[in-house]
């Protein structure tokens, strides 16, 4: 993690490493972007890897969502970081928000399956990121303005 000048940074987390509980490198790279922020923002993507033999969508994979789940717990400012320039549904936000959030129902589709949310537990999803990542971009030094429009960024690609 060098280089000042990055486009996009792939933080892939494997089947490997999920089975296996084992964290200490994607918190070990999550905690090194979080010493200098600024050079992170907007930068990371999220994918998990090794699945593409389960025919179950990553959020109905129980080992994946214990993960995911703890990731969070211990680093709690990816609004702040996760890219919201890919297009809605190849967003991270969304694969954490499916991991992470209670679901109340999975209504099939032609083209897929469609979330339904827990209300309750997506907004405070929602608002515990923000305060994380208000928290950053006040200490930045981001203007109000750019705050509001990360904030609009980023709820265009969980609602």
């Amino acid at each position: 993690m060098e280089n000042n000048n990055y486009d996009l940074i792939n933080l892939v987390i494997s089947k490997t490493d999920i089975d296996a509980f084992y964290h200490n490198d994607v918190l070990s790279t999550l905690e090194q972007m979080h010493e200098t922020p600024t050079k992170f923002f907007n930068k990371l993507v999220l994918t998990i890897h090794g699945y593409d033999d389960d025919d179950r969508e990553i959020y109905e994979i129980p080992e994946i969502r214990m993960f995911l789940e703890f990731l969070d717990r211990s680093f709690p400012y990816w609004f702040y970081y996760l890219n919201t320039d890919l297009p809605k549904q190849h967003s991270s936000h969304g694969i954490l928000a499916s991991c992470i959030c209670t679901i109340d129902n999975i209504v099939p589709m032609e083209a897929g399956k469609t979330i339904e949310f827990n209300l309750i537990s997506l907004e405070t999803f929602i608002l515990n990121h923000f305060r994380y990542m208000n928290e950053i971009m006040e200490k930045e030094g981001f203007t109000e303005k750019q705050i509001r429009d990360l904030s609009d960024r980023v709820l265009s690609k969980l609602v």
